[in-house]
Order: C-alpha cells, then structure tokens, then sequence
C-alpha cells in the first residue's frame, strides 16, 4: 500500500505537492473551485516512492485525461494558508509542461465540479490564486528555479 506525502493532524494539513505550469501564448491553464472561488494549477501529492515528475505526470493523466510532458522544475514554493479554518503547508514543486492533447473544459475532484480555464498573465492579479504569490512570478517566468514563498496566515 503506497501513501501520499500528505497529513492531517490537529486542525492542520502538511503535504507535498507537484504543480503544472502549462502555457499557452499569454495564458496559463488553471482549475478553477466554484465552492472555494479560487484557481489553483493542476497537480496533487507526490506518493511515497516516486518521484515528483512521474507524481505530476500520474496527476496530470488522472485529473486532465491526457499524458503530458514534464519539462524544468521552475519554481519551490512553501505554501502557508488557511483553506475553510484549516492551516496548510504546502511544499510544491512547480514544472513546465506541455500536454499531448486538450484539456477537458472540466473535471470532477472530490466530487466537485471544476473548471479548467485558461488565464491571462496580464489579469492574474485579478484573480484568487493559490498560491497568490504566484500572481507576480507568473508573467515573468524566466530561466532557472525560483524559491518562493507565501504565507498567507500571521506571523507566529
């Protein structure tokens, strides 16, 4: 039995996680949570033996229904939020990816309907996206890894 670098304990939510940064012209690929009205980029846990980008091709084949290609890992973001009264922290992995097909318009997570939506990345400022911090980095992707980190909650 395989588990995902994920738990819950006390109210809070520690968990490792791969994210697509998928790119079409100047637009980015986003889910987007009616019940949370926010937008996240696809991806989910890594599983305890493998690595971060079969974890994010398995994500991408399971969420989106097609294969993708895993390019450079872009950016490390620690991913400090409250999400319905529950603290999470997120360490994610964010890569470059090409997918070899269309997206759905939508899927089914936790039995919720959600969008998928293309972004423009002159009007994410706009927009709920977790993690915000990316909002700023995003239209400026360039080469290299970038850390980042966003913390949404108060300073302990």
């Amino acid at each position: 039995m395989t588990h995902d670098f994920r738990f819950t304990e006390n109210g809070e939510r520690a968990s490792f996680r791969v994210g697509a940064v998928i790119r079409k012209d100047d637009q980015i690929l986003a889910v987007y949570a009616p019940k949370l009205e926010r937008y996240y980029l696809p991806g989910g846990a890594v599983t305890v033996g493998e690595t971060s980008q079969i974890a994010l091709k398995r994500e991408i084949k399971e969420e989106l229904g097609v294969e993708a290609s895993v390019g450079e890992l872009v950016y490390v973001v620690e991913n400090l939020f409250d999400l319905e009264g529950m603290l999470h922290h997120n360490i994610e992995l964010l890569y470059l990816v090409s997918l070899d097909g269309q997206p759905p318009k939508a899927i089914v997570e936790k039995e919720d309907k959600r969008s998928l939506v293309w972004l423009s990345l002159d009007q994410l400022s706009d927009k709920d996206l977790n993690p915000a911090v990316l909002k700023e980095t995003l239209p400026h992707l360039g080469g290299g890894i970038k850390h980042l980190i966003n913390h949404e909650l108060e300073e302990q």
